[in-house]
Order: C-alpha cells, then sequence, then structure tokens
C-alpha cells in the first residue's frame, strides 16, 4: 500500500505547480525523522542493504532539501546525494504525527543532456509542458520498484518487475540418478501504456531443485541445432548467457514468427534472417518486431498503416535492433524490408525517413551509455516525443483502408493527416 501511495504523490507532485518552503524548525524535524527512519530500516535487512543504507545516509545533501506540500499533514522532502547528480532521497514526511510515512529513492534520467537535473528544479510546475525522460523508483535499498516515462510532460508507461514460478518433475537420464524437481523464476519487466496494453520483456531466470544433476536441452530453429547444458544445483539466465534465447523462443514467440512476421519480410530480408543471422540474433530480431508491431498497435490502433503508428513501429524497430544486433545489421535488415513490391512510393520514402530518425535516437542514446533495462524505456519516450512535436514523418489523405491516394503527400507527424 505505502508503494502505491509514494507512487501516486510521486505523480501528483511532478504535476503540481506549488513549489512551498518549510520553517526550518519544521526542515530540522524532516531531517531528524529522515535519518531515524533510515536506521529503523537497517533491522532485520542484509549486510549489503545496510551497506547501501549506510551510504545514502552519509552522503545526503541537506543544504539543497527541497519540500513540497501535499496536504495540510502530507510534505514530501527531496534530498540531493552527493556524486550522484541523478538519483535523488525522496520522503512522505507527516506533520501531524512527526514521523516519515515511506521514502524511496528516485532517478531521474533525460535524453540529450537537457539540464532537467540542476539541483531539484525538475520538479517547478513547468515540468508538465516539457519534461522527457524517466523516472525510476527504488527502495531505501536500491531495489527496482517501478518506473514512469514521459514526453512532453505526459505519462505514456508504467513499468515494473514481475515474477512468474514454473516448476515440473524432470527426468534423468542416468539411471544411477533420480529424477528430481526443479522451480524456475521467471522475470520479466512489464511495461503498462495509457490505454492498459502492456508489453512483458523476459529479462531472465533463476532455477533451484533438490538434487545435483545436468540438464541438456535441444532447441532446433531453421538448419541449427542448439544444445544447453544447465547445472541443475541452481543457476539461471539472463541477457548475454547460455539459454537466454531458447527461453525466450517460446511458442507464443514461434507463433508470431510463423503467421505473423515471415509473411511480411521481403524475399532479401529472408535471404539476411535465414542465412546470415545466428539463433540468438533472430530470437532478438523477432522479439523487437513484436514489440514494435503491438505497441504501436495498442497506442495508434487506427493509424497503423502510413500514419502515426506506422512511424512509431519504424523507429521503434530499428532502434531496438541497432541496441540488440548492432546498427548496421539493423540497418540492412530495415533497408530490406522495404524491398516489397505492392508498397508505394511514399510509403517506402516515409519508412525509410521514419528508421534513419530511429538509428539516430539509438546513436544519442548510446552514447549516453544507457544500460540494456533503461534503453527500451528512454526509446519510447524519445520516440513518443518525437511523434508529437512532428519529428517523424506520416502520409496525409489516405484512402478509407489506409493505402496512398493521388492526393498524398509526406508532412510531420504533428500535422493534420
Amino acid at each position: 500500500m505505502k508503494k502505491i501511495l509514494i507512487y501516486l504523490l510521486l505523480i501528483s507532485t511532478i504535476s503540481s505547480c506549488k513549489k512551498e518552503f518549510t520553517t526550518q524548525i519544521e526542515s530540522s524535524a524532516i531531517k531528524e525523522k529522515t535519518i531515524e527512519w533510515m536506521i529503523s530500516k537497517k533491522a532485520n535487512a542484509s549486510p549489503l542493504q545496510v551497506a547501501i543504507i549506510d551510504s545514502v545516509m552519509n552522503n545526503l545533501n541537506w543544504d539543497l532539501v527541497f519540500t513540497d506540500k501535499i496536504n495540510d499533514s502530507l510534505i514530501t522532502a527531496y534530498v540531493p546525494i552527493n556524486s550522484n547528480e541523478d538519483k535523488k532521497l525522496l520522503v512522505l514526511y507527516n506533520t501531524r504525527r512527526m514521523s516519515i510515512d515511506s521514502g524511496n529513492l528516485v532517478l531521474i534520467q533525460t535524453p540529450f543532456n537537457r539540464n532537467y537535473r540542476n539541483d531539484i528544479n525538475i520538479y517547478k510546475g513547468n515540468l508538465t509542458n516539457d519534461f522527457t525522460g524517466t523516472i525510476s523508483v527504488f527502495s531505501i535499498h536500491n531495489e527496482f520498484q517501478n518506473k514512469l516515462g514521459f514526453a512532453n510532460g505526459k505519462k505514456i508507461f508504467t513499468a515494473e518487475k514481475r515474477t512468474k514460478i514454473n516448476g515440473g518433475s524432470i527426468e534423468n537420464k542416468n539411471p544411477n540418478k533420480k529424477s528430481f524437481v526443479e522451480t524456475c523464476t521467471y522475470n520479466y519487466l512489464v511495461t503498462t501504456y495509457n490505454d492498459g496494453s502492456q508489453d512483458w520483456t523476459y529479462i531472465g531466470k533463476t532455477c533451484s531443485n533438490s538434487t545435483g544433476c545436468e540438464i541438456t536441452s535441444i532447441n532446433q530453429i531453421a538448419n541449427e541445432t542448439y544444445i544447453k547444458i544447465n547445472s541443475c544445483a541452481g543457476g539461471g539466465s539472463g541477457p548475454g548467457t547460455p539459454g537466454y534465447a531458447e527461453d525466450l523462443y517460446d511458442a507464443e514467440l514461434q507463433y508470431f514468427e510463423k503467421y505473423y512476421y515471415r509473411p511480411k519480410m521481403s524475399e532479401l530480408e529472408l535471404k539476411i534472417f535465414d542465412n546470415e543471422m545466428n539463433f540468438v540474433q533472430k530470437v532478438l530480431y523477432l522479439i523487437n518486431a513484436r514489440i514494435a508491431y503491438k505497441t504501436a498497435e495498442a497506442q495508434f490502433p487506427n493509424t497503423t498503416l502510413n500514419g502515426k503508428g506506422d512511424a512509431y513501429r519504424h523507429s521503434l524497430f530499428i532502434a531496438l535492433n541497432a541496441k540488440a544486433l548492432g546498427p548496421d545489421l539493423a540497418q540492412r535488415l530495415a533497408d530490406a524490408h522495404e524491398l516489397n513490391p505492392s508498397q508505394g512510393i511514399l510509403s517506402k520514402e516515409m519508412d525509410q525517413r521514419n528508421n534513419l530518425i530511429g538509428l539516430t535516437v539509438y546513436h544519442t542514446l548510446n552514447s549516453m551509455g544507457v544500460d540494456y533495462i533503461s534503453y527500451p524505456g528512454m526509446l519510447h519516450v524519445l520516440i513518443y516525443e518525437k511523434l508529437d512535436n512532428g519529428g517523424l514523418w506520416i502520409i496525409s489523405n489516405l484512402s478509407p483502408d489506409g493505402k496512398e491516394t493521388n492526393l498524398s503527400r509526406l508532412i510531420r507527424s504533428n500535422e493534420i493527416q
């Protein structure tokens, strides 16, 4: 309940134009109660968690604290952390009880090195009009809880980590060893958009079982066979680890490949996909295609052909591929995808322009050193912002089914279609 409360208060504070200053006595009380609250969180914490709390306490810059009054009994206080210009401590102070109701670490990430991180100025009222970036919320132990994505001050998504637990009996082929039960926890980053649609991005698993052995599994795609051997005594998988791609290539993705995406691939695209890409690259390419299609359809259901949804999908898809496969292969695949004889002249030019913009966004984020988990969120907000500001391209005067007409022309994405 507290996590939900602090999450809602974060949004309301960002959207608020009320900036209020506390008295010196009140500020001293907030500091005192914050330290008491942080010390209380060390009880029953692991040694690493205790070390994190101590590090935060020792580096809080109380000279630059910013407070915002929510109502007569609640005040939020934002305290910068020395040597960390992005992450700050957010606490909720109850003036009636004179105690801290809740607290979190908050990480602000903005593209293009925009000056939103000057002290605590990001929480000024004008944030609602021009802020583009993500706000991630962590526990006081620095454990990720959720993330908010904004484009031009508009919240476009929330993301949180979720898990699924699967268990089952696995037969051991060795007659001298017994079968065993293995339980695996699958971790996902779940992004929820304003319309309620969701993307589940698999980020790895951890497994444990009751006995030690080895599991050998075989996964075949096209003409290639991949063998994975894991220790049954416990282990995991994640980006870049053995077995990660096999976990991603589930029945749902195989269905998407066979019945949805492969039929849309051009002859040259299929040639590159089947003959030049390894299994991991193929899986990542399909994953990115599914994300791009599902996101565009959810956000722009009526403009997925030559409209805003189409523009968004192309820019997002190539930027995801540039991160996963490298920009050169991503560009080759994107160019090959446009070699469809049934595609109109304007449609092809529109797609190529939006692909180029997607690559530009990738290079921007790559130069900032954005990590694997943060990249998709930052990518979504940047492309959404470009779409909103006219940075992408769409086609005007389309037919009822979204195709070009004699009156069609390329226009900016913020123009009336």
